[in-house]
């Protein structure tokens, strides 16, 4: 019998902002363990909130009883320990800095009503077995995701300022939030064509391709990249990767079941070519696939297929230099949308601004995109930004065809 722990702790500090003030902080110190047990390819799982006790291992192995199959070797053997925090800020800190950024908001735009949560987020995961395993990893996330209303608006919001990243610079912060909030004062109109640059976060076409990617779809021939392995299908520009790197914030290099990546991450599209879906234990085993380190689920539950953290490369380049000199359109809402089984991506554009020449001119009305997902990441595909131009991140850069 094999006895393993997973360990999932959560130190937090949020603050409440109301009114462009912070007007209540909470802070939480939660410990998630979940106890495993393996023995004749079966396995038994009890969870706790706090540290295990001696009654949720035995409740562990009563479980075993319970006959669920686990045929699968359990990570053995293995240490490595890993901190990827950059900038640790103690609770009081924190909360002088946000005060300074939200006086300087306000002060800077006193027609705009800012409210929602700022957020310092550290996580500590550990997996720890009999067998010889040890794995720990620990990262800290500073979140802000400011709504923004204009006094004079009926709306609940009207656009947002944001920045993610494991430091906290205030002056950093606020000259991105300005940037977005001088050009949401400034409506300009949309331009007139029939498709336009348009500079998102990946995950307006990472969630779709989640699914496609999903190792159990896609080898039931139930995803719409089913069956085409080996297949130039996008840009030679596109190479995606399952992430376990410490450029994906908030990720761990291991997965739910200890599984670990040569050099933390995994291709599944490389210079336009599927290679594979992602995949767990179970997937791989299943179907004779690549196991790519993609399983999670809650600590205590058996760990399952999960959506891991997927990352584009990079272009090499910087978005203004992507754009070369084009007009384009920086999204800050857009929600409602779908994608087809075909492939074909629509959404509504809520909140962007007029990008030209590393600058946002003004606010464009809301407007509607469309596009193939095999056009947007194909011959529409810009590129991947090496810098980091808003909140904090890289930016994506694709065509789509617009409709007012």
């Amino acid at each position: 019998m094999i006895k393993e722990l997973y360990r999932i702790e959560t130190v937090e500090t949020s603050l409440n902002v109301t009114q462009g003030f912070v007007d209540s902080i909470r802070r939480k110190h939660i410990v998630k363990s979940g106890c495993r047990v393996y023995e004749g390819g079966c396995i038994g799982i009890a969870g706790t909130l706090g540290e295990a006790s001696h009654a949720t291992w035995a409740q562990a192995v009563s479980n075993l009883e319970r006959k669920v199959p686990y045929p699968y070797a359990p990570a053995q053997n293995q240490v490595r320990k890993e901190d990827r925090r950059e900038e640790i800020l103690d609770s009081r800190t924190f909360t002088a800095r946000t005060e300074q950024l939200l006086e300087r908001l306000r002060a800077a735009f006193p027609r705009i009503i800012f409210s929602n949560k700022v957020n310092m987020t550290q996580q500590t995961v550990t997996l720890t077995n009999d067998a010889g395993l040890d794995y720990h990893s620990r990262d800290l996330v500073y979140s802000v995701v400011l709504l923004a209303k204009d006094v004079d608006s009926a709306a609940v919001f009207d656009s947002a300022a944001q920045y993610v990243g494991r430091t906290f610079d205030v002056d950093m912060i606020f000259e991105d939030a300005s940037q977005v909030m001088a050009a949401h004062t400034k409506a300009v109109p949309l331009p007139e064509v029939k498709t336009l640059p348009l500079i998102i976060e990946t995950n307006l076409v990472t969630d779709p391709l989640a699914q496609a990617l999903n190792g159990q779809l896609f080898h039931r021939n139930a995803s719409l990249l089913s069956g085409k392995t080996g297949q130039q299908l996008f840009s030679p520009a596109v190479s995606l990767y399952v992430d376990r790197t410490a450029e994906n914030l908030g990720e761990t290099f291991f997965d739910a079941e200890g599984s670990v990546l040569p050099g933390d991450q995994c291709a599944l599209i490389e210079n336009g070519v599927l290679l594979r879906p992602y995949a767990d234990k179970k997937t791989a085993a299943d179907f004779g696939a690549d196991n790519t380190a993609s399983a999670g689920g809650n600590y205590n539950d058996l760990p399952q297929l999960s959506v891991p953290g997927m990352r584009f490369s990079s272009s090499g380049k910087d978005l203004k230099e992507l754009l070369q000199g084009r007009d384009a359109a920086f999204v800050v809402m857009a929600s409602g949308g779908d994608c087809t089984p075909e492939g074909m991506l629509a959404t509504p554009v809520q909140t962007s601004y007029l990008y030209r020449d590393g600058k946002l001119l003004g606010k464009l009305p809301e407007f509607s995109a469309r596009g193939s997902l095999f056009d947007l990441l194909g011959k529409n595909y810009l590129g991947y930004s090496q810098d980091k131009p808003f909140n904090g991140v890289k930016c994506l850069a694709i065509e789509a065809e617009i409709t007012k």
